[in-house]
């Protein structure tokens, strides 16, 4: 019958159409190699759709006709056409296929595969994942093959970091990793994708330019409509330590509703954008308070609406201990300091979204929001510095207030033509923000206080950041497409600072006019952008060209000094993939883009908050032009789930700021300007290799990175190429037996080396640490969790290289219908010696740092899960 309808359409001779269409899954990506069948009265054809999830029928001679479309894993679905009149072209409206429907109960589904994969999405079937004792998202996360948690908390999925997560396709929470994972029970999961994500307009385009992040979208069982879930926590501990929170989410068919809050003094920090486990290794004690409402409404086809509000209150007192090492051509400037601090943080933050389909060829989507941040420290330290041959103390006591609101939003426009792959689109993004800063200096040299005079700044800065970007893409053949796109981009700064000094006795003093400044900086940057995209099954290239125009000016009051910087950079963009099979990608990438200068490099004001460290900046500093060079190589088991990727980046940087500085021998005093220069460069190694190894029971990681910089700097007027490198190694093995026993084992090791010009060694800090972490389970309703490990910190100078042995412990016990409920007994550094030690690296000055930590405390914790749902 297929073989008939051509012949058919082409004897009638009548007026031939062609009809065409795009089928993606609940996430927005497209779906290759779907099965598309058009019948008519005449008979049927079929075809697949391409990697953009588009398929397109010729010579088809009626507009009455059916669709059915079909792929493995989804449901079909059969949709009928009627389009009368002479219209040659007819785009019918994208098909959003839905995933087959999982039950709540225990139904074993035969067949389902482990892994998917789609274009720039790896999809992880939940019911195929081995989780353990898991209950939540965030433990179907952490059991994917390839995902490891950092551990500072950073999520990573074959070595690259997780910048958010997202649900059925949508913002929530504004992507929160910690605060989602810990929300959706795991029954109500359908399946977890990670996707190579280029932002809104690429979702909607199909152009993906620039650099991916990588993001998670949490599918939820279709059937879930109706219901209700939830749980509520409460702990209380020695030490005054305690903990409460509670979640819970409503479902009414389209509209969905979630109420959070919390509070703890246990350094468990909310919206800290990490996933959390059994440790917590913030610095100093914190006491957090948190609450969030999100929402979502689809309220039709056409329109819908979410949004969030987010706030979250900080304390932190925490006491440090710093030695600085600044090296200068031939001798080095040590730096020691003991430090106590207290922090208060208060945020809020407002988000909304509207998504408009005015048709099937018109897409507005606006996105307002509302961000506030109140901070204030205060601070106390001894800060000695000496040159092995003169040394100056001071006592230092600091009081700062700062008041951050901002507001902005984004407004993005797209049109397709009647024709197949035309397509233009307009976003316009645009931030306002007001930064006022009140601070309060004592610099008080121990021996003599009566030469170090008081200060108190107050400052004001108002930055206004506008985008607009215009995109045109015109289709020139099946597979090939031209871009044009101007972007235009404006940033303006006006930051005004007072700066006044006072004596012992508060009386004011003299000061020069350099201290009382009002500076204004604008840097405009135009790009236009033309390319060529190619893409078939086998291979996909972008190549184009930007010309990209850059202005910079700025301007003093008191100096009248005015400065313009106007230049013009030529760049290509280039992104190759090159697809060896469908689990195996090669990807080469290329781009250019300009960053200019931040305000306080710009500012010819001299900052002396630091008496020991001056800075002031440079009004003729020009913008910045970096070179990015990516190559990847990425292969994948989709039976299995082991995978290998390996990575090397290189950037080179025309015109970099770094520092000018330029030390006193005789006072010790240093000071600290800006330059450009070129040459700078730095390359980055990174792999992760994960193996599965007796139907997911044993899950190796390996991952490894190597970071290498040249470390530019001006020194006492000589420039100086310093050279600094990081060495990271981590092993973990996870092993999984039902639901009675899951254990991790890992290794890691990292190594910071650093060497400047006229010093003789480079100055190296390694660290290693090596633990275990886990659940037994005792009985069906008993289970005994355990996190352990040991760090050893070497060649951390001036510091004492402390190596902990942390012991965490604890006894949960689960008891009522589907264990709803629980207590748990924890013991939490058993030993008393959870103590931080790390290390920055910052131009010609290495910074080691100790920090106490929140140590030993027991905490009893009773919780409760609730869920009512209908799920069809």
């Amino acid at each position: 019958m297929a073989m008939l309808l051509p012949l058919s359409l082409s004897i009638k001779g009548q007026n031939y159409k062609t009809i065409s269409g795009k089928v993606v899954d609940s996430a927005k990506q497209p779906i290759s190699f779907a099965t598309i069948k058009l019948s008519t009265k005449s008979g049927s054809t079929s075809i697949i759709t391409d990697n953009e999830g588009i398929f397109v029928f010729k010579n088809i001679n009626t507009g009455f006709f059916d669709i059915n479309i079909k792929m493995i894993g989804y449901k079909s679905i059969t949709t009928s056409f009627n389009y009368q009149g002479e219209k040659k072209l007819i785009v019918i409206p994208t098909t959003t296929l839905k995933e087959e429907s999982r039950q709540l109960n225990d139904v074993v589904i035969i067949g389902r595969k482990k892994i998917e994969l789609k274009e720039d999405t790896i999809q992880f079937n939940t019911d195929q994942i081995k989780v353990g004792r898991g209950k939540y998202a965030a433990d179907v996360i952490k059991s994917i093959p390839g995902t490891i948690i950092t551990p500072n908390g950073q999520l990573m999925y074959l070595g690259i970091p997780i910048e958010k997560i997202k649900i059925n396709g949508k913002d929530y929470l504004d992507g929160d990793l910690q605060t989602i994972g810990n929300i959706f029970p795991l029954s109500l999961i359908d399946n977890v994708q990670i996707i190579n994500d280029y932002g809104d307009l690429a979702n909607i385009t199909g152009n993906k330019r620039g650099s991916a992040n990588k993001i998670i979208n949490i599918n939820l069982k279709d059937g879930f409509k109706n219901g209700i879930f939830g749980s509520a926590l409460l702990s209380g501990g020695n030490l005054d330590r305690y903990q409460a929170e509670i979640s819970s989410t409503l479902q009414l068919k389209e509209q969905q509703f979630t109420v959070l809050g919390g509070i703890n003094n246990t350094n468990l920090i909310k919206g800290s954008n990490g996933v959390s486990g059994l440790t917590e290794n913030s610095d100093g004690l914190n006491t957090t308070t948190s609450t969030a409402i999100n929402y979502r409404n689809n309220h039709s086809e056409s329109l819908i609406l979410y949004g969030s509000v987010q706030l979250r209150n900080q304390e932190q007192h925490s006491s440090q201990n710093i030695f600085r090492e600044t090296y200068y051509p031939n001798y080095s400037i040590y730096n020691t300091e003991s430090r106590s601090n207290a922090n208060k943080t208060k945020s809020k933050r407002i988000s909304f979204n509207v998504e408009y389909k005015f048709s099937k060829n018109d897409f507005l989507k606006i996105s307002p929001q509302l961000e506030s941040d109140n901070l204030s420290n205060l601070g106390d330290g001894i800060i000695e510095t000496n040159n092995m041959n003169l040394i100056s103390n001071f006592r230092n006591h600091s009081l700062n207030n700062s008041d951050i609101p901002k507001f902005g939003g984004s407004i993005l426009y797209n049109h397709r033509f009647q024709k197949i792959g035309r397509n233009l689109s307009v976003n316009f993004n645009s931030q306002k923000s007001k930064e006022n800063i009140y601070r309060e200096i004592m610099n008080n040299q121990i021996v003599n206080p009566e030469l170090s005079p008081g200060q108190i700044t107050n400052s004001e800065m108002h930055q206004n950041i506008t985008n607009l970007n215009l995109s045109y893409i015109e289709p020139v053949a099946k597979h090939s497409f031209f871009d044009f796109s101007i972007s235009l981009n404006h940033t303006s700064k006006i930051n005004q600072i007072k700066t006044d000094l006072y004596d012992l006795n508060n009386a004011p003093l003299p000061v020069e006019k350099s201290l009382h400044e009002r500076f204004s900086s604008d840097f405009s940057n135009q790009t236009i952008n033309g390319g060529y995209r190619y893409q078939n099954k086998n291979f996909s290239a972008s190549i184009g060209f930007n010309i990209i125009n850059s202005v910079l000016k700025g301007k003093a009051s008191n100096k009248e000094l005015k400065t313009a910087n106007n230049k013009t950079d030529y760049a290509p963009n280039v992104r190759l993939n090159y697809y060896l099979s469908k689990t195996k990608t090669i990807t080469l990438e290329y781009s250019g883009n300009s960053a200019s200068p931040e305000i306080e490099q710009l500012m010819p004001i001299r900052d002396i908050q630091n008496v020991q460290n001056i800075i002031i900046g440079n009004a003729d500093l020009r913008p910045e032009f970096r070179n990015n060079y990516k190559l990847y190589y990425n292969t994948m088991n989709i039976e299995t789930g082991s995978s290998a990727f390996f990575g090397f980046e290189y950037n080179t940087v025309n015109n970099k700021i770094i520092q000018d500085r330029f030390s006193n021998q005789e006072t010790l005093v240093q000071t600290t300007s800006y330059k450009n220069v070129d040459g700078f460069r730095s390359f980055r190694v990174f792999y992760s290799i994960t193996k599965a190894i007796n139907e997911s029971k044993f899950l190796l990681n390996l991952n490894g990175s190597s970071d290498q910089s040249n470390n530019i700097s001006i020194l006492n007027d000589v420039k100086s190429n310093g050279s600094n490198w990081l060495f990271n190694q981590q092993i973990q093995l996870r092993t999984v037996f039902g639901n009675q026993f899951e254990n991790q084992i890992s290794i890691d090791y990292s190594l910071n080396k650093s060497r400047y010009p006229g010093n003789n060694n480079a100055s190296t800090s390694s660290s290693i640490r090596t633990g275990t972490n886990g659940a037994l389970g005792l009985s069906k309703n008993l289970a005994l969790g355990y996190d352990i490990y040991k760090q050893f910190n070497s060649g951390y100078t001036g510091i004492s290289n402390t190596n902990p042995l942390i012991i965490n412990l604890n006894v949960e016990l689960s008891f009522l219908k589907n264990k709803s409920a629980s207590i748990k007994m924890s013991g939490m550094d058993l030993l008393n010696q959870n103590i931080g030690v790390y290390r920055d690296v910052m131009s010609n000055t290495i910074s080691n740092y100790k920090s106490e930590r929140l140590s030993r405390y027991f905490l009893l914790t009773l919780k409760y899960s609730f869920q009512k749902t209908d799920l069809k």
